[in-house]
């Protein structure tokens, strides 16, 4: 919505956060500290979708196929077949939420990616 100064600092704190972590976590605190528990796959898509719109494209796909793909159910006979999945620790599971935001960020990574050429 224009505030490109803004949302380079959210971008910057959560590319930090994955880049020294491995993941970004689904909690942090006011002092910066942050909870030990992986961010579900609708908010990657969201900082994926922010890099492409920051135009780190880079960041954008590493996202994507470190933490989107690799969710992705591959197994033919499953009843979620195709569907991007969170895994907490007691259940593994797919809601429409994660699948939208999942799909939305794929396609808009595609149409990014055909523009730059």
């Amino acid at each position: 919505i224009g505030k490109k100064n803004e949302a380079f600092l959210v971008y910057d704190f959560y590319k930090k956060a994955y880049l020294k972590e491995g993941f970004i976590s689904d909690i942090y605190r006011l002092n910066e500290e942050a909870s030990p528990s992986d961010a579900g796959i609708g908010s990657y898509a969201l900082l994926a979708r922010l890099s492409l719109k920051l135009k780190d494209y880079n960041f954008a796909l590493k996202i994507i196929f470190e933490k989107i793909l690799t969710c992705q159910e591959k197994n033919s006979k499953s009843e979620y077949y195709g569907a991007f999945m969170n895994e907490w620790p007691i259940i593994k599971d797919a809601n429409a939420y994660d699948n939208l935001q999942a799909l939305l960020t794929l396609r808009e990574t595609i149409k990014a990616l055909n523009e730059t050429k």
